[in-house]
């Protein structure tokens, strides 16, 4: 019985802050059906299905806005924006978090990570 009520407890508690944060930010909330998807697709002309972009990568090729970080969650100089998927944030270097981010991607720069649906870390 308490089990069902924490979950529909959960379940209201999480409805309202999606609601909260769109009125507040004039957006969807991460992880909402309506936010954009982090990776662009490429639109076919020859009618098959779309296929992801990839914009990610292992080299520091600085015409790409994301890469891959480091196996210790680093980002090179070249793309110094670390953003996490699962909070939707993304940590600037010299920010109070940046140092223990372990950043999912690595962007160029906030306007990209911006662009992609992240938004800036607000410590």
């Amino acid at each position: 019985m308490e089990l069902a009520i924490v979950g529909a407890l959960s379940a209201v508690v999480a409805a309202w802050f999606r609601n909260r944060h769109e009125e507040a930010i004039g957006e969807p909330a991460p992880g909402s059906a309506a936010w954009p998807p982090l990776r662009p697709v490429a639109e076919p002309t020859d009618g098959s299905p779309a296929d992801p972009i990839d914009s990610s990568g292992t080299d520091h090729d600085s015409t790409k806005t994301w890469i891959q970080p480091g196996d210790d969650g680093s980002c090179p100089l070249s793309h110094p924006v670390k953003a996490n998927a699962d909070s939707g944030i993304f940590h600037v270097p010299g920010g109070r978090a940046y140092d223990r981010t372990h950043g999912e991607r690595c962007y160029i720069s906030p306007e990209a990570a911006t662009a992609d649906g992240y938004r800036a870390s607000k410590i």
